[in-house]
């Protein structure tokens, strides 16, 4: 008989419940357990042998399927004898581990951890017995509301003291989930197998696109235009196309999608941005990228021609039929100011745009400087000065001196053999060669100008003087 009580003592107070599932971080609670260890122990069972516990605790979700537990409450015998009775402290720490879903109606699981007791010697009258003991066992959460849990649990309990081999306890406990809300609130599986938010017939859980109704075909996308691609997919959702141009219209049936076809209505080549090869003037340059497609021209002019020679493209070539420079837009610069013979007033001489390219000072002078411009040397890709460029630049110097009211201006030009990445440097460096050699001369730093030109227009020049 005392059996049997015990038994039903021990499925009525079960051990202590976790109390998280899949939609809640935190619980809070109450629980009560009761254990004995007579049976266990080889003594005959006693139910007045037991001893009960009453816990508070909390316990945090660790993962979806691991919860840590942290239970602290009194402890009382029940033994017959009052000077047997003890009363303690203690608290748990354990960690149950999800044998299934958190978020069904019962969710079994497994629990293990130590336990700390402090106890009071009612015989000595000490509050000195504390003992450490390990605790594992079973349990199962029933669902009673989203936010309330009862908790069932059985273990066993071992303080690892000599001659004894521990005891079992069960329980129960009453949870209440918190840790969840607003729009952060996972749904529990119960609620999303059932759940078709956008009523397309396909529930959530196998929905890809569940906020908006789509079809099965597409696991619940929609494919607004119907033409087989779904619209996550379809750059032309409006409209129907083809698999080959993720579903865009394409009229001539050549890959390329109208709307980046510019001969929709001709079947062509991707190439070709969807037309035909077609080359009216037999340059190898098909129509739709040739600038000049009626005139026979050159790859690197983009179909053109350049009648002259001159390396600037008829289509853009002020001067056709005469060699000229890009700076002139092909006509003809004989002084190399960079006005066109056909624009410059005084084309031999080397000018300036404001006075239509007529020098600003005195002819004489301006000769002058054309003169020594044309006598100075360098060797490809150097800058230093020869004896005979300094013999030149002297008559510079004079000229200055004397006239104590001009500025000069040294624009260097590099060689047509000087890498691309080097014609600035060396250019500039050819210019300030000049500008410190005439300063050795006794000409004030401050009416020196130099600049840094690109290539020359006449490919004898590697510098040109301007005075102002």
């Amino acid at each position: 008989m005392k059996k049997l009580t015990f038994l039903f003592v021990l499925l009525s107070f079960t051990t202590f419940s976790f109390g998280q599932n899949a939609d809640f971080k935190n619980a809070v609670g109450l629980s009560a357990r009761i254990g004995n260890g007579d049976l266990l122990n080889d003594v005959d069972f006693d139910m007045a042998n037991s001893h009960l516990n009453i816990d508070a605790f909390y316990s945090r979700n660790i993962t979806n399927w691991m919860n840590v537990a942290v239970p602290i409450g009194a402890s009382l015998s029940m033994n017959n004898t009052i000077d047997d009775k003890f009363l303690g402290l203690h608290a748990d720490i354990l960690a149950q581990v999800g044998m299934f879903d958190r978020s069904r109606t019962a969710a079994p699981y497994v629990y293990l951890g130590p336990s700390f007791n402090l106890s009071k010697d009612f015989v000595n009258d000490e509050l000195n017995i504390f003992e450490i003991a390990a605790r594992v066992g079973l349990g199962v959460n029933i669902k009673i509301t989203d936010n309330v849990l009862i908790g069932i649990n059985a273990g066993y309990n071992n303080n690892f003291k000599e001659n004894q081999n521990g005891f079992v306890d069960a329980g129960i406990s009453v949870a209440y989930l918190f840790g969840a809300g607003g729009k952060d609130r996972p749904l529990n599986m119960r609620k999303l197998n059932k759940l078709d938010s956008d009523g397309d017939g396909i529930l959530d859980i196998n929905d890809e696109c569940p906020h908006t109704a789509g079809v099965a075909a597409f696991k619940g996308c929609p494919d607004s235009d119907n033409d087989g691609i779904p619209d996550y997919m379809d750059k032309c959702p409006d409209q129907a196309g083809t698999k080959a141009t993720s579903g865009c219209p394409d009229k001539d049936g050549d890959g390329v999608a109208d709307k980046d076809d510019k001969c929709p209505d001709i079947a062509g080549d991707a190439k070709y941005d969807g037309c035909p090869f077609v080359d009216s003037d037999g340059d190898g340059i098909p129509d739709n990228e040739d600038l000049c497609p009626q005139e026979k021209g050159l790859v690197r002019y983009k179909g053109c021609p350049d009648s002259d020679g001159d390396g600037v493209p008829d289509n853009v070539d002020k001067c056709k039929d005469k060699a000229g420079t890009a700076e002139a837009m092909g006509c003809p610069d004989t002084d190399g100011d960079g006005i066109p013979d056909t624009e410059d007033k005084c084309p031999t001489v080397a000018g300036v745009a404001e006075l239509n390219g007529c020098p600003s000072a005195n002819q004489k002078d301006i000769n002058l400087l054309t003169q020594v411009s044309r006598n100075l040397k360098w060797n490809d890709n150097a800058f230093a000065l020869s004896f005979g460029a300094q013999s030149e630049l002297d008559k510079i110097a004079t000229l200055l001196k004397k006239n104590k009211k001009y500025n000069l201006t040294v624009t260097g030009y590099a060689d047509e053999n000087t890498a691309a990445g080097e014609i600035g440097e060396l250019s500039r460096s050819r210019a300030e060669e000049i500008k410190t050699y005439l300063v050795s001369k006794g000409i004030d730093a401050e009416r020196i100008t130099v600049k840094a030109g690109n290539l020359p227009v006449i490919s004898t020049r590697r510098v040109l003087f301007d005075l102002k």
